[in-house]
């Protein structure tokens, strides 16, 4: 019996030893399986820029620059003012139509902005303003004149140089009195020369009125009358019905219009108290419509143009014999109210 229970015994130690091996075999076999943990899955979740964020700041910065318009921040001041707002939106979405439109409406103010700061010899708000139009349109025809008078606005033709160069002068003409005798001596050589310039300025002065009138036939005898209308109308006439004056360019006389349409007179031009003038050239069609509008001349150039365009474009003739070339002035007067 003890014999039995011996080899019972060293049966039960031998099973004991090969459960035990079994152990570190599946403990060695776990590591593969903590090995797929550094696949972290949580990296792509960290916050990034989405294309509607962006949409959205575009669209609080029209708001901005619809803001700016009402407070009649239109380019100043720097920074925050509704050209500049209306440009980031842009830039920012360029599938935002309304910031895109109402930059482009604002490019005609922006030129004659820089113009009127170019005759006030302002350099420093002119040098800030055509980069900002160069942005929102690189192309823009009026960039070249632009640049070209802001180089010759140097800083030593400013104003403030030419006020601090008058005082070094006046010593200088303190000093120069003591020779008075020469002066006096010289004075009444000089004064005939200048009456004799002012009895020859009459005629010159005279000459021009002659030459303007030959150069009013050459071009269009038309001309003339409207201009006295144009003086007249603005006592009664409203921004919503421009002036219009026929410019014919063809020896066939141009037929009277059976369909008038009159141009809407641009928002921001009436609330900034903005007149001008439109010169188109377009072409009759045998059927009486308008085709072929362009745009001239105007002054100030870009602010009523599309308007004059599109109005001129609505307009219709009677039917003619063959299709002529024409040419028709939109004159925008504000009218006394």
């Amino acid at each position: 019996m003890a014999k039995k229970r011996a080899v019972l015994w060293g049966v039960i130690v031998l099973l004991a030893a090969c459960g035990g091996e079994s152990d570190p075999e599946q403990v060695t076999a776990t590591p593969p399986a903590e090995a797929q943990v550094p696949a972290e899955p949580p990296i792509p979740d960290v916050p990034t820029a989405t294309p509607a964020s962006t949409q959205q700041q575009a669209a609080d910065f029209a708001a901005q620059a619809e803001q700016a318009l009402r407070e009649e921040h239109m380019f100043a001041p720097a920074g925050s003012n509704a050209f500049e707002w209306f440009l980031r939106a842009h830039e920012l979405d360029r599938e935002n139509v309304f910031a895109r439109d109402a930059l482009f409406d604002l490019i005609p103010y922006a030129v004659l902005h820089i113009e009127q700061r170019i005759a006030a010899r302002d350099r420093a708000e002119v040098e800030r303003l055509i980069p900002l139009l160069q942005r929102a349109q690189p192309e823009a025809p009026a960039l070249p004149r632009l640049q070209n008078a802001l180089s010759a606005l140097s800083p030593e033709a400013s104003p403030t140089a030419d006020s601090a160069r008058r005082p070094e002068q006046k010593p200088s003409v303190a000093v120069t009195p003591p020779p008075a005798p020469s002066v006096d001596a010289r004075k009444p050589v000089t004064q005939p020369s200048i009456a004799t310039r002012g009895a020859q300025s009459p005629p010159s002065a005279g000459s021009p009125p002659q030459a303007t009138p030959i150069a009013a036939a050459a071009s269009a005898a038309a001309d003339v009358p409207p201009r006295d209308q144009a003086q007249a109308k603005p006592a009664t006439a409203e921004p919503s019905a421009p002036v219009t004056r026929t410019l014919p360019i063809t020896a066939r006389e141009v037929p009277e219009p059976i369909s008038r349409a009159a141009p809407r007179y641009p928002v921001l031009a009436e609330r900034r108290k903005i007149e001008g003038t439109v010169d188109l050239e377009f072409t009759i069609q045998a059927d009486g419509a308008v085709a072929n509008v362009r745009v001239l001349r105007s002054e100030p150039e870009g602010i009523f143009d599309r308007d004059a365009v599109a109005a001129m474009q609505r307009w219709r003739y009677p039917p003619i014999p063959t299709a002529i070339k024409a040419r028709r002035s939109f004159d925008f007067k504000l009218g006394k109210r």
